[in-house]
């Protein structure tokens, strides 16, 4: 419902069922933002986009570097969804997200201007508002990594807002 309202309601492409191979998706979305002039463009998700080569981690590559010269040629900012690895059933105690947690591949690493990690603080046991989400933000390439953002999510509504620090809970 709230992807629906950002798509009628703003200068926003949201692509979430596009060709699965890299370079067609490029190609189409380059066409979109030539004829629709977008804010940004949202794609949903980046392992849904095969790029050439033999192995994931070759493939992965691949479509990060496609998306990232895209980003480039279209003067628009892209925000590119991606999963991250789970934890294993032998991690005694559930941790922050790390940028080596994205799946398949460090290209992503090396050609995102920035890297935002959502997780449950409820999890990591940071807090126990069951309708807290956190974002933390990895990498910034020009400005200063390591700020974390606390919101609360009203699903009802599908709206995040943002909240003020617990107290005693560090960064």
């Amino acid at each position: 419902e709230g992807a629906r309202y950002v798509k009628a309601h703003s200068k926003i492409i949201w692509h979430d069922s596009a060709p699965r191979n890299a370079e067609a998706f490029c190609s189409r979305v380059l066409d979109d933002v030539k004829r629709e002039a977008p804010a940004l463009v949202v794609v949903d998700y980046l392992g849904c986009l095969d790029g050439r080569g033999k192995t994931e981690y070759e493939r992965a590559t691949d479509a990060t570097k496609a998306l990232s010269a895209l980003a480039v040629d279209a003067r628009v900012p892209f925000l590119v969804l991606h999963q991250l690895r789970r934890h294993s059933q032998d991690d005694k105690k559930l941790r922050r997200p790390r940028m080596t947690d994205l799946r398949s591949t460090g290209q992503i690493e090396q050609d995102a201007t920035h890297i935002v990690l959502g997780f449950d603080p409820c999890k990591t046991g940071e807090s126990t508002d069951r309708q807290a989400v956190w974002w933390f933000l990895a990498k910034a390439r020009r400005g200063q990594a390591g700020q974390l953002v606390r919101c609360r999510l009203d699903g009802a509504r599908s709206q995040m807002s943002r909240v003020m620090p617990e107290r005693g809970v560090t960064p």
